[in-house]
């Protein structure tokens, strides 16, 4: 945090008061989020949208052979895994078809906190 020289006679309670709120809000933001699961199992292909700051569904269940694609809806991201990536878009789509059974994590280099997982699961 950067100092800027007004407050010099704040009290600790200010900086409780801070931390208090910003974990309030937090709270907020999180409690109204339903919980991901993953999605059925699917040879036919999965679609992960590419939100504001996050991918929904994060997290995705699927058979060998599944080709996932990504659909982005207007924000800035990329798709980032270990074997691929999307290059930085705002629109459009990318696909990667998963022939392995695994857990394939990916991300969004711009928004670390943008994290998924693709668990490759034979039937």
């Amino acid at each position: 945090m950067r100092h800027t020289g007004r407050g010099k006679d704040r009290n600790a309670n200010g900086g409780i008061s801070a931390l208090a709120l910003v974990l309030a809000l937090t709270a907020c933001t999180s409690a109204g989020a339903a919980p991901l699961t993953p999605s059925t199992p699917t040879e036919e292909g999965s679609t992960i949208v590419l939100e504001a700051t996050s991918f929904q569904p994060a997290d995705l269940l699927a058979e060998p052979g599944t080709t996932v694609t990504w659909q982005w809806a207007g924000t800035a991201h990329d798709v980032t895994g270990p074997d691929f990536a999307s290059g930085i878009q705002t629109d459009g789509t990318f696909a990667y078809t998963f022939d392995q059974p695994g857990a394939y994590d990916y991300w969004c280099n711009l928004h670390p906190g943008m994290k998924g997982t693709v668990n490759v699961v034979s039937s």
